[in-house]
């Protein structure tokens, strides 16, 4: 879909809210996640951590209200929901192994791992201008090859191919 919060949107600069948002705790790596994101919040960092089942409307406040959105540390690859948080303006954090890493020219999601998830998200946080330039880039990337109308292309190229 079409980006619905841009990032000029936001501000960047106060409180941020960093989002962890599963829908299935066991498939995000949650268990280790959230101990993290716990650590940040005694710093006094804003997190926010689903869990328990929320409307779509709810999930979709959290992110136009947000700013990272963890999504997932485990070896598989981006899903819905980075892609949804980049569409309300958050930088979506998720596991970036190389064989999707290879796919594409440019970098879908700001990696990170189990192991360098803190130090990821404390660099984001004590560099906001590290942190917009990284939304802007993401949400630049989901429009020109994630949009309705690139993915019609690309199936329209593959079909009309001489």
């Amino acid at each position: 879909g079409d980006i619905q919060v841009g990032f000029s949107q936001k501000n960047y600069n106060d409180e941020l809210r960093i989002l962890h948002l599963p829908s299935n705790p066991a498939m995000k790596g949650s268990g280790e996640i959230i101990p993290i994101l716990n650590s940040l919040k005694r710093e006094g960092v804003a997190v926010i951590v689903k869990s328990e089942p929320w409307s779509r409307e709810k999930m979709l406040d959290e992110l136009s209200k947000g700013h990272i959105l963890v999504d997932s540390l485990l070896e598989y690859t981006f899903g819905k929901m980075s892609l949804e948080a980049i569409q309300y303006g958050c930088l979506a954090v998720n596991a970036y192994p190389d064989w999707i890493r290879n796919l594409y020219p440019e970098e879908v999601v700001h990696p990170a791992s189990v192991e360098s998830l803190k130090l990821v998200l404390e660099k984001l946080i004590a560099d906001r201008q590290l942190l917009t330039e990284k939304i802007r880039k993401q949400q630049e990337f989901v429009t020109k090859s994630f949009s309705i109308n690139s993915i019609g292309q690309y199936y329209k190229d593959i079909i009309f191919a001489e």
